[in-house]
């Protein structure tokens, strides 16, 4: 019983954190948070720059960071709604919940149509359904990775058991 309070308040607080970034970087007006994402790819460009000893000019780089601005900003929405999605997975399996797998993909649905909703005030920002749907995608990319594999893992655990239970 301990221990899964323990988790419920990690959780808890994880998924605050989570909330607030998403609230925080939505909060950005439009050319800052481009401007964030812009810098974001900067960085990796430097870094393969410097692996590879390969110089890359800044008119390149330019190119390139405008050339990829569009994935990496639907990326970012994709990978923190992943981490979302499994955060609220993680924390209603710790209740008696029937259909946790359906609720959290409802519930992290509900958190990008409200993620939106707020970008509607924010100087520059627009609400576009399709960041919705990959916000979702996300969560349920993160939700069903999670769910299989603790279904492979107890598939596993019980044919163990059963083998013991038989050579004993």
């Amino acid at each position: 019983m301990k221990n899964k309070k323990i988790k419920r308040i990690v959780l808890y607080t994880l998924l605050v954190l989570v909330l607030t970034t998403i609230f925080i970087f939505s909060g950005e007006p439009g050319k800052k948070s481009e401007s964030t994402s812009d810098a974001f790819t900067s960085t990796i460009i430097d870094k393969v720059s410097s692996i590879t000893n390969k110089d890359i000019k800044e008119t390149k780089k330019k190119d390139i960071i405008e050339s990829t601005r569009f994935i990496v900003r639907k990326t970012a929405h994709f990978s923190i709604y992943f981490v979302l999605g499994i955060i609220i997975y993680l924390l209603l399996s710790t209740y008696n919940i029937n259909k946790v797998v359906l609720l959290s993909i409802i519930i992290c649905f509900i958190f990008g149509g409200l993620d939106e909703i707020h970008q509607i005030f924010i100087p520059g920002r627009t609400a576009r359904f399709y960041d919705c749907i990959i916000d979702t995608l996300g969560s349920s990319t993160g939700i069903l990775i999670l769910y299989g594999s603790s279904k492979i893992r107890l598939r596993y655990k019980h044919k163990i058991t059963k083998t013991l239970n038989v050579s004993k």
